[in-house]
């Protein structure tokens, strides 16, 4: 289908300046200063070169979407990633709220 070679994002936080920024191999994004438990949107270009039969053709492309994500409350609950360190600290909820005093 194609070849990544990275992106670029712009948003605006909840004082309206808007941020953005370039990843190469590794498209991860922080995005800050949002609202909680509220929607916010983030536009998104990626630098990619189509296949054609498998082929790649000559030229890199821009692909642009603009997405939008939901940001959590202290309650919102999680998957936990380390969760031997959260149980061993007591913690069965696991929301931001109820690990906030867990230190690793």
């Amino acid at each position: 289908m194609l070849n990544y070679y990275g992106l670029k994002y712009s948003y605006k936080d909840k004082a309206g300046v808007t941020r953005q920024g370039e990843q190469a191999q590794n498209p991860r994004i922080l995005m800050s200063n949002l609202n909680a438990g509220s929607a916010s949107t983030i536009e998104l270009s990626y630098k990619v070169i189509p296949r054609v039969n498998g082929v790649p053709i000559l030229d890199t492309v821009w692909a642009t979407r603009t997405v939008q994500v939901n940001t959590t409350v202290g309650s919102t609950p999680f998957p936990p990633s380390e969760l031997a360190v959260l149980t061993a600290n007591g913690i069965s909820t696991f929301t931001a709220d109820a690990v906030a005093g867990v230190q690793n």
